[in-house]
């Protein structure tokens, strides 16, 4: 099972409906969303740099990691470097989905969908 197919059923295991919200769905997001965003208005978009910066960050340093690994000259702290990238993971996913609603979140879909549908040509070796 894919890593995103698992979170996700991870995510409706633990879910839990208010409102006919369910908890985690695209609508209980944006409602939390949108509070952070009335409380820490500007700040969000600060975050939205420093996320993606200890995203790369992290990235860079399991990388590194690897390549030590390979040449015996660390132990393997391979599997709690990725659990740390994952953390940041989700944070620049938190942060990207409130970035779309800050700037333009209809324009922000639209551009989305178009990437899914260029990915989607690409894998079919369609010319684009």
């Amino acid at each position: 099972m894919s890593f995103q197919r698992n979170t996700e059923r991870k995510l409706k295991e633990t879910s839990t409906t208010t409102n006919n919200v369910s908890r985690y769905s695209w609508q209980w997001r944006k409602k939390l969303y949108r509070q952070a965003l009335k409380q820490w208005e500007k700040l969000q978009t600060e975050m939205v740099i420093e996320e993606c910066a200890e995203l790369i960050t992290a990235a860079s340093n399991l990388i590194k990691h690897i390549q030590k690994i390979k040449r015996n000259e660390t132990e393997n702290k391979a599997e709690m470097m990725i659990m740390y990238l994952c953390n940041e993971i989700a944070d620049v996913r938190i942060m990207m989905e409130q970035a779309g609603i800050i700037f333009d979140e209809e324009l922000t879909d639209k551009m989305f969908r178009e990437k899914l549908d260029r990915l989607e040509k690409r894998l079919k070796g369609e010319n684009i």
